[in-house]
């Protein structure tokens, strides 16, 4: 009877560390981190402001996501996947360290993260938040 659980415990902790393995859930919380520490950290360099999350309602986010166009102001190819690629990451490592979590990410995995957070967080959710929170 105790061999018998044992297997029973062995190959159920085998089963979910598998599943959890190969499922690449979207993560608000990491499209948080990464929204955090890259976008609004160069918005407030570049624009001198941060974009806060609930700046703009659930289906807007979607819709920004979605056309992936990252500024208004010009009609240039800048993307908001430009971004999240790996080798904007590689660049940008050095002086962010926590991209390292984002190594073996995928750019639109992060994209969905990010996409994610921003849903979330917006302004008719039921977590409003801006950027201080």
């Amino acid at each position: 009877m105790i061999k018998n659980n044992r297997v029973l415990v062995i190959s159920t902790y085998l089963f979910c560390l598998t599943a959890v393995n190969v499922s690449a859930e979207v993560n608000w919380r990491r499209g948080s981190l990464y929204f955090k520490q890259v976008c609004n950290a160069c918005h407030e360099k570049v624009l001198g402001t941060s974009i806060a999350p609930d700046s703009y309602t659930q289906s807007e986010w979607h819709a920004y996501m979605k056309a992936d166009s990252h500024s208004k102001l010009t009609n240039s190819n800048d993307r908001v996947s430009n971004y999240t690629n790996r080798e904007y990451r590689d660049l940008m490592e050095p002086s962010i360290q926590s991209l390292v979590l984002f190594f073996d990410q995928k750019g639109s995995d992060i994209l969905l993260d990010i996409e994610a957070h921003l849903v979330h967080h917006a302004k008719d959710s039921d977590m409003p938040s801006s950027c201080q929170d």
